[in-house]
């Protein structure tokens, strides 16, 4: 992205558009980050961008364009509302040619959700040691795994070994039967069997030592602690990707424990409907909900008809997961 020297781009006209419209603060914070974010190309092109042709803008779209849709669709239509001001108040060289520029983030997609088990194995095998080396990479491996299944990260910080069933490849949790992916055996094999982690070091050479296991019956129990920790999980799993990155190494995607959850999803969706099942992601919706609940962040719902009851949220967010479903399969699949 182009360098900037300002924060708002042609910023009298931007303030004389936010003061026309009469935004919440909320409305008003989101427009400035939108302004921030794209000055940089503004000044590259020394044009503001209400003046751009479809091709000029499209750039500028597409690097606004989230993986999830209705992101893109928030941050896009901010900027084409804006235009659409500059077009009716009669600003000079402002064009309407962007409201017809349309982007659907498969770029992003590519970038930060998986195809399914054998995309997630490669991008692993990019970022943690193989499987067989036997050290604690195998955790964060697992946990990048069992994201994958569908487990929550409570559910992983608390699952236990004999919960995963090998022998029939499920995962018993929750009441829940979930199947385990071919790609992911040998690290969880090794999870349920190891009793000490190899440790290598460049001082080593080739050679290693053995530290023994934390002893308990979770899973993803490291050398110290017996009981692994949601924060301590995420923050190995974001330095091992950074210490990849500065290695030089190509890391495949940006993946998180979230993005791999919902490529999990979309992945069992796509095989259902390839079987002939119904695409219906209303269990999405209501868990959604609930979730924000549970958090003390709960939807602003009405107990009466209309849309925002919970029923109508549930199918409003359900139909946000169909269409990033959509784009995710475009992506990969189409």
């Amino acid at each position: 992205m182009p360098k900037k020297k300002n924060a708002i781009y042609n910023v009298e006209q931007k303030e004389r558009f936010l003061a026309a419209e009469g935004l919440s603060e909320t409305m008003e914070r989101l427009f400035r980050n939108v302004f921030d974010y794209i000055a940089g190309f503004e000044e590259s092109r020394g044009a503001d961008i209400c003046t751009w042709d479809a091709d000029e803008a499209r750039e500028i779209l597409q690097s606004l364009a989230g993986f999830r849709s209705y992101s893109s669709a928030n941050r896009a239509n901010l900027l084409k509302r804006y235009v659409q001001w500059c077009v009716d108040s009669g600003v000079e060289g402002a064009t309407d040619a962007i409201l017809t520029v349309h982007v659907d983030g498969k770029d992003k997609i590519r970038e930060r959700l998986v195809s399914g088990p054998a995309h997630l194995q490669r991008c692993l095998d990019a970022v943690f040691s193989p499987e067989l080396n036997r050290t604690t990479d195998n955790i964060l491996r697992a946990y990048c795994w069992l994201a994958f299944i569908g487990l929550s990260e409570e559910q992983v910080a608390a699952l236990e070994e004999n919960q995963v069933d090998l022998n029939t490849g499920v995962i018993n949790v929750a009441r829940r039967v979930c199947e385990i992916p071919a790609e992911a055996f040998a690290c969880l094999r090794i999870l349920k069997e190891a009793e000490q982690f190899r440790y290598y070091h460049a001082n080593y050479g080739k050679d290693f030592v053995l530290r023994d296991r934390a002893e308990g019956k979770r899973l993803l129990r490291g050398i110290r602690n017996p009981e692994p920790s949601i924060r301590n999980l995420r923050t190995g799993l974001s330095a091992r990707i950074a210490e990849a990155g500065k290695n030089g190494e190509p890391v495949p995607i940006k993946f998180s424990y979230s993005r791999l959850w919902l490529s999990g999803e979309f992945y069992r969706m796509y095989q259902g409907e390839r079987q002939g099942g119904e695409v219906d992601f209303a269990y999405l919706g209501e868990r959604a909900i609930r979730a924000r609940e549970e958090n003390n962040t709960p939807y602003k719902l009405k107990a009466e008809k209309g849309n925002r009851t919970e029923n109508g949220k549930m199918r409003e967010l359900a139909r946000d997961y169909e269409k990033d479903y959509r784009n995710w399969k475009a992506a990969y699949y189409e």
